[in-house]
């Protein structure tokens, strides 16, 4: 499964789709009030509540487990989807995406902060770049907070 960005659609993995239907089946659906959808001005459009409708989607389709590749915003929705209903998502592939651990994990942050330092020391042992630096120091300040 696809999940596309703000304000974007699914018509942006076109291309990978393209690749990828003949090995495995593709699905790539626009979410609440994006895209083709159209929905009232009163809709929940918070990722909590896409991240409901992908799984009512999943029901509805009988998929009991899935591979999410999403990108910006789409990631908090599938990084909500992985924490909520982690039996449902087989892989998960995130690019150009952000969410605030307590928007994903709520109270199990401090643990997600540890899960991403393991990350970070096994994915770039030898960069000294600024991206380690910053992830090293709000990590460093995380932990402080609280007390892992």
């Amino acid at each position: 499964m696809f999940l596309h960005g703000y304000p974007l659609n699914g018509f942006q993995w076109w291309s990978v789709i393209d690749r990828l239907s003949a090995h495995r089946r593709c699905i790539a659906p626009d979410f609440i009030g994006l895209g083709y959808t159209e929905a009232p001005l009163t809709q929940d459009v918070s990722p909590q509540a896409q991240a409901d409708m992908i799984i009512a989607f999943l029901d509805a389709l009988e998929l009991p487990a899935i591979d999410i590749v999403a990108s910006d915003s789409g990631g908090t929705v599938a990084q909500i989807l992985a924490a909520q209903n982690f039996t449902r998502v087989r892989s998960l592939l995130l690019a150009n995406c952000y969410a605030p651990a307590r928007m994903v994990w709520g109270t199990a942050a401090p643990a997600f902060g540890v899960e991403w330092a393991y990350w970070l020391d096994k994915t770039l042992p030898n960069s000294r770049g600024p991206s380690r630096r910053r992830c090293e120091s709000v990590l460093s300040r995380r932990a402080a907070r609280s007390n892992c």
